[in-house]
């Protein structure tokens, strides 16, 4: 059992590197990415692995917040959580794409991703809700030294003492949320693995795979204040406008560009 259970593992391994490459491929002709292609092979080799999936839900509109908000996600994204996404094959899609191959639960505005399984001959799916004011309900007191150390006084031009360190902690609040309402979410089975061996392996999976190269679906992106950088993407195709007074922390410098929508 042991034994099929790693040689799983390494399918979707090879699933995964396989999507990579593909987006990555994608970046040098053009800006357009086929998320119901990259579902469906998604889907293939998770069941032929024996894993389950993760859809990270790309906003119909785009929604910069959330790109963000994943891309630290990713980005910072500790041994722990990135031992747990290793046990996915991690793909990005809209909800009509989504919907267009798994029925289940309606996807709302504060769905964040889904989980899609197998349980025994079904395929089951599974909302991770994410609250969209995760700001007030769990970080009032971080959120009453922003309006005080950073809202009021930005308009100087230079940024407060300690405000690189207050986007930090704030940051690590989000992440740490985020990470709640994914396990909150899963059945036990669908959890990290306790091997430490397993866990470093997928880990180190899941950094190279969606950390290092961009999930499948979407681009990294680094944005400055001014027009975004979109990683490993001809300039032809950069999204270009002009600089405003806008401040972006180095801990949410690189994001999710969704390619959907109003997405900078």
């Amino acid at each position: 059992m042991v034994q099929l259970r790693r040689r799983g593992f390494l399918q979707g391994a090879l699933a995964l590197a396989a999507l990579a490459v593909t987006v990555q491929e994608a970046f040098g002709s053009a800006p357009t990415i086929d998320r119901r292609a990259l579902l469906k092979v998604a889907w293939q080799g998770a069941a032929a692995a024996g894993l389950p999936m993760l859809v990270l839900i790309v906003p119909e509109h785009g929604d910069y917040f959330r790109a963000q908000a994943l891309g630290a996600w990713l980005n910072h994204g500790d041994d722990t959580l990135m031992a747990l996404l290793g046990g996915f094959v991690v793909v990005c899609a809209t909800a009509a794409e989504l919907r267009a191959q798994f029925s289940g639960p309606p996807v709302t505005d504060d769905t964040w991703m889904v989980v899609v399984h197998t349980t025994g001959a079904e395929v089951g799916t599974i909302p991770v809700i994410v609250p969209l004011n995760w700001f007030e309900k769990d970080a009032p007191e971080m959120r009453s030294r922003m309006e005080s150390e950073y809202i009021e006084p930005r308009d100087t031009g230079e940024p407060p003492d300690g405000w690189e360190e207050l986007e930090q902690a704030r940051g690590e609040a989000r992440n740490v949320l985020i990470t709640r309402c994914l396990l909150d979410a899963l059945p036990p089975a669908l959890r990290a693995p306790t091997s430490p061996e397993e866990a470093a392996r997928r880990a180190a999976l899941a950094i190279q795979t969606l950390r290092e190269a961009p999930p499948p679906g979407v681009y990294w992106a680094q944005a400055s204040g001014c027009s975004p950088l979109i990683e490993n993407l001809d300039w032809e195709y950069q999204k270009v406008f002009g600089c405003g007074m806008g401040r972006v922390s180095a801990w949410d410098r690189r994001y999710l560009y969704w390619n959907q929508g109003d997405n900078h």
